[in-house]
């Protein structure tokens, strides 16, 4: 990785700790601002102003302290969801089209999955025909859960996905 503005850093992989050497004396309260390039996204998410992010001080005149990141942006999760439906119908023998849209603080790549949860609803089958090329031509039906499987690397922001009406995608019951 690199550290803008000529400071040094350096990288410890068991503690998971970057440590940046500033080159030159910065005045109490100045803001000191660096970029840091080529670090590998986590494996696993951080919220938005994750506490786990921390920073601190280890300098010849000052204290050691340590403390919370003031803000952070989310990595690797969804940043919202929405759900629309098309031509909403509640009788349990015909289908409704369903709009789902998400907004990724990261970017997806191809075979990624995106798993809705839809409690008492049915499918007539296993595989749910789709709107759009992005997930493919199908999504997958298993006990109340669609799985949609991104076909294609995919830069953050809004994906939507779209379930024709004809899918015969219904609520198992009219009281929901």
């Amino acid at each position: 990785f690199s550290v803008s503005h000529g400071h040094a850093g350096t990288w410890d992989a068991t503690s998971h700790i970057v440590s940046v050497t500033l080159g030159e004396a910065f005045a109490a309260r100045k803001p000191i601002e660096f970029n840091i390039t080529g670090l590998h996204l986590p494996t696993s998410p951080l919220l938005e102003n994750d506490e786990r992010l921390r920073v601190s001080v280890d300098g010849a005149a000052t204290a050691h302290t340590s403390v919370s990141a003031a803000s952070s942006p989310p990595v690797g999760v969804l940043e919202s969801s929405s759900l629309h439906w098309v031509k909403p119908r509640v009788a349990t023998t015909v289908g409704s089209g369903l709009n789902v849209t998400i907004r990724a603080s990261c970017a997806l790549v191809a075979n990624d999955r995106l798993i809705v949860e839809l409690p008492g609803f049915s499918a007539s089958g296993s595989s749910i025909p789709l709107d759009d090329d992005i997930w493919g031509s199908s999504a997958a039906w298993d006990s109340q859960r669609l799985t949609f499987t991104l076909q294609q690397d995919q830069v953050y922001g809004d994906l939507t996905a779209s379930i024709k009406e004809d899918a015969l995608l219904k609520p198992s019951s009219v009281a929901f």
